[in-house]
Parts: structure tokens; C-alpha cells; sequence
């Protein structure tokens, strides 16, 4: 299945991007390069990997959001210190992916998410604080 994914799959959609930016359709151009990102990041082999690129995955999953509600806006903070902290592959994005799903009904209620993501100096870890702002 892997070998599909990587030799069909990613191909196919690196084609449709190419096609949606020659037939100057940008919108779904950029949804095409989010979703690349995004697919990029959970298709790494390694359990581990650095905070730069979980946050990049994080931010391509809110763009996406942001593309499908429209007004949906957001804003992902950390501390650029920490960029290249080795962290468990997948241990934010499950925490966002659970947050975002609280949001699904809940979306056009507010004006922004606020995701900050802090280190716990203690325990040697990261964890999210999110809040919506009204």
C-alpha cells in the first residue's frame, strides 16, 4: 500500500497541482500544495522528528480549514527556540486533530482559534493551549 501512496499516489496529486496552476486555478493550486505538505509529513518513516516540521503539517491542516469554513481563522504561536526540539512524530497533530474536531459545529461561532504551543520545561515535552476568541 505504502508503494501506491508513494509511486501513484503523490505523483497524481504533484500532476493535479501542476494542471491547477497552469489553468490559473490558485485556490485549488494552494489547497493542492497544503495537502502535499501535509501528506509529506505523515508519509516519514521515522517515529521522531523535529517541532519545525510537526508545526508545518499543523499549519497546512488549518489552511485547509481555513479553505473549507471560509472565514475560519487562526493563529499558531511557539517559541522559535524549540524549532528543532526532537519531538514523537504526530504527538501535536493528535492534539490538534482532537481540538479541531470539538470545533467542527462550533466554527462560524467565533473569530479566531488561538493555538499556542508551549513547552513544559519539567517534563520535557510540549503541549497545546487553545482558545477561541469570540
Amino acid at each position: 500500500m505504502e508503494q501506491i501512496l508513494k509511486k501513484i499516489l503523490f505523483p497524481s496529486l504533484i500532476s493535479v497541482q501542476d494542471f491547477a496552476y497552469i489553468e490559473e486555478a490558485h485556490g485549488t493550486y494552494e489547497m493542492l500544495k497544503l495537502i502535499e505538505v501535509v501528506w509529506r509529513y505523515t508519509l516519514r518513516e521515522s517515529d521522531y522528528g523535529v517541532l519545525e516540521n510537526e508545526v508545518k503539517a499543523m499549519q497546512g491542516i488549518l489552511e485547509l480549514y481555513r479553505y473549507r469554513f471560509g472565514n475560519f481563522q487562526y493563529k499558531l504561536q511557539y517559541d522559535e527556540e524549540y524549532k528543532l526540539f526532537e519531538i514523537q512524530r504526530f504527538s501535536l497533530l493528535r492534539v490538534l486533530m482532537d481540538v479541531l474536531n470539538q470545533l467542527n459545529n462550533e466554527v462560524y461561532d467565533y473569530k479566531q482559534l488561538s493555538i499556542d504551543i508551549m513547552f513544559d520545561h519539567k517534563n520535557q515535552s510540549f503541549h497545546i493551549n487553545s482558545m477561541k476568541e469570540k
